[in-house]
């Protein structure tokens, strides 16, 4: 009968088949790395595991790991080696990687790098995003760029979104559609992100056939203050965040995929009453609905006190709408100068603001 040894060496590549005490397994055969990773793999004997790359040291990787599944072949099970690297400060492009047991070559290797971050150590960044059907079809994977692994990271597996029991193809399946939570981004000058969360808990009906369905949500602060429904006559979206004091955003859209969307955002002035010109709006869903529902808090009672507060000052407001036209006079390149009458489309948003109306006083 053939020692485990021996098998093993004819499972392994030449290199290691030659030296059956000890095998590198990271990176693999002309593999890609990039990010914070390991040089590891195994050694039935070594007390000393020194790795290079293209003739560099890269100094003394710890040994003694246990691996169990080589335990067969050495004896013992505490063979293992590694040494994290970033190989990130690699130049892009193939590289060669030597290790050595007590001095010794044990293993020479190609293999290629590339830069997650674009540099050798990316900071000050973040980003989510969801990779459909991974890791298995019907299932999303939600991934978060982790700065000190400098790659990225699965946060979390999820099911596609629910219509939340309505026909998907139907109005109120559609507004089911944009639960979990959302990055939104427009440029004004400078770019704006505001960032919304969205549960089905919340999905409601209006008895308005103009918007049959809306969902309520969080905006980025927290505020239980943000609609969203689908508006079948203009077969888009419509995204409503109240403003307690200057205005109320506002957001057409459609869907790009079941995770993106593109259209546009407007600002409606609490003192004119009259909607900006729009500005191009992209976002994509960061969290899909079972991961949201974990952070977002339901704020019902503070959104009624934050509406009365909104009510008591209604009159100052009015009495400072003389100000705020002789400062639009002033500025006349200023956002609220450039605002308009409602256009035939946009009429659909002051619909909507009307069905939330009805809706919150019911």
């Amino acid at each position: 009968m053939l020692k485990a040894s021996a098998i093993l060496a004819m499972l392994l590549p030449a290199s290691a088949a030659l030296a059956t005490e000890g095998y590198l397994e990271n990176p693999a055969v002309d593999s890609v790395e990039s990010g914070i990773g390991l040089v590891s793999g195994w050694h039935c004997t070594a007390n000393q595991i020194t790795v290079s790359i293209d003739g560099v040291s890269l100094g003394k990787s710890g040994v003694g790991s246990i691996r169990n599944d080589t335990a067969s072949i050495c004896g013992h099970a505490n063979g293992g080696y590694s040494l994290l690297y970033n190989y990130n400060k690699l130049e892009p492009g193939p590289h060669t990687i030597q290790v050595f047991a007590d001095g010794n070559l044990i293993e020479t290797r190609s293999f290629s790098s590339r830069r997650s971050g674009g540099v050798p150590f990316l900071s000050g960044t973040t980003r989510s995003d969801i990779v459909s059907d991974f890791p298995s079809v019907g299932q999303n994977a939600t991934v978060e760029w982790n700065q000190a692994k400098q790659s990225f990271v699965v946060t979390d597996i999820s099911s596609p979104p629910s219509s939340g029991g309505y026909d998907p193809n139907s109005p109120c399946g559609k507004t089911a559609a944009m639960a979990g939570a959302w990055s939104l981004s427009y440029t004004i000058l400078t770019t704006f992100t505001d960032k919304f969360t969205f549960s089905l808990k919340d999905l409601t009906t209006t008895n308005d056939s103009s918007m049959p369905c809306i969902m309520l949500g969080h905006d980025q602060y927290g505020n239980f203050d943000a609609s969203v429904g689908y508006f079948p006559a203009l077969n888009k979206w419509i995204l409503y965040d109240y403003g307690l004091i200057l205005m109320d955003q506002a957001f057409t859209f459609e869907m790009n995929g079941s995770d993106a969307i593109s259209g546009d955002y407007y600002q409606k002035s609490h003192f004119t009453g009259l909607l900006s010109t729009p500005y191009l709006m992209q976002g994509y869903r960061t969290a899909a609905p079972a991961q949201a529902d974990r952070f977002a808090t339901d704020l019902f009672e503070p959104r009624n006190a934050e509406h009365e507060q909104f009510s008591a000052i209604q009159a100052e407001l009015q009495a400072l709408e003389v100000i705020k036209s002789k400062a639009i006079a002033a500025r006349p390149n200023s956002i609220e100068a450039q605002t308009q009458p409602l256009t035939a489309s946009d009429a659909s948003l002051k619909k909507f603001q009307a069905i939330l109306r009805n809706h919150n006083t019911q």
